[in-house]
C-alpha cells in the first residue's frame, strides 16, 4: 500500500535537514531527536542505533554517525518509493572452537637434611626454636617414612600442621614441603 503523499513530503524534507547538517553541523541533538522520532517505529529496517542519552553525551560523535545512519535509511526509503524495503544480507556462518588445556606440575625435591641445614642457618631464630623446629622435622620425617595409609598420616600430621601455623613464615616455608611428602 502507498504512503500518502504527506509521508513523502516529510521524508524528501528531512533528507534536506539532513544535508543542512552535514553541511553545518548545527542542532544535531535536536535533528537526531526529531528523525529518531519519527522513523524508528515506521519500518523494521530502521538503523540499530546508539539512543542512551548518557552515552549520546559523553560521545557527541555518534549523534553524528546516527544521523548519518538515518539519512541512508531515508534514501533508502525514498528510492523504493517509500515503501518498505526488505534487504537481503547474507550472514556467514562462524563457529568458534576454544579448547584449552593447562597442567602445571611442581617438583618440590627437599631433603630433609636441606631443611634442617636452612633451618640452623636462620640467624633470627633463637637457639631453644632451632631444637624445637628441628625436632618437628624429625617427626614429619618419621611420619613421611612410615608404612601407614596416607589418610593416617596427614592425621599424625595435624598437630604439626597446627604447630607450624603458630610459627614464622620462613618456618612455614622450610616446613611445608616436608608435609607434601607424605602424599609421595
Amino acid at each position: 500500500m502507498p504512503k500518502p503523499p504527506e509521508f513523502s513530503n516529510m521524508v524528501l524534507e528531512d533528507i534536506i535537514k539532513c544535508e543542512a547538517f552535514f553541511a553545518k553541523k548545527q542542532d544535531a541533538m535536536q535533528l537526531y531527536q526529531d528523525l529518531y522520532g519519527k522513523y524508528s517505529r515506521t519500518s523494521a529496517n530502521f538503523p540499530a542505533l546508539e539512543n542512551n542519552p548518557a552515552y549520546l553525551n559523553r560521545f557527541p560523535n555518534t549523534i553524528a554517525d546516527n544521523i548519518s545512519a538515518i539519512y541512508g535509511f531515508l534514501i533508502a526509503y525514498k528510492n523504493n518509493n517509500y515503501e518498505d524495503f526488505q534487504v537481503s544480507i547474507e550472514r556467514p556462518s562462524i563457529n568458534i572452537s576454544n579448547i584449552a588445556t593447562s597442567e602445571n606440575n611442581v617438583v618440590i625435591n627437599f631433603t630433609f637434611d636441606q631443611v634442617r641445614q636452612q633451618i640452623e642457618k636462620m640467624s633470627a631464630l633463637k637457639e631453644d626454636d632451632i631444637e624445637d623446629i628441628l625436632e618437628k622435622i624429625t617427626k614429619i620425617e618419621e611420619i613421611v617414612g612410615s608404612k601407614d595409609r596416607k589418610s593416617k598420616k596427614w592425621d599424625n600430621a595435624k598437630d604439626i600442621i597446627k604447630w607450624i601455623a603458630d610459627k614464622g613464615v620462613d618456618v612455614g616455608i622450610a616446613l611445608l614441603p616436608l608435609l607434601l611428602k607424605i602424599n609421595e
